[in-house]
């Protein structure tokens, strides 16, 4: 949310200058979140893919 308000904030600025070094650090932000969020999403699924969580490994070993 941070980057995208500060996306918005970069359009009402009126000297240039202040507007591209806002703009840019607001993509930047932006992309760095997506990236996070996409490897945490696919680590998920890479874990339920492999049959679940460790809870179920642990007693699994036990059998």
């Amino acid at each position: 949310m941070f980057g995208i308000q500060l996306l918005v904030a970069a359009y009402h600025l009126n000297n240039p200058s202040y507007f591209i070094l806002t703009f840019f650090a607001s993509n930047l932000i932006i992309l760095i979140s997506a990236v996070l969020i996409l490897g945490f999403i696919l680590r998920m699924v890479k874990r339920i893919r492999e049959g679940g969580g460790q809870g179920e490994n642990i007693s699994s070993n036990k059998d």
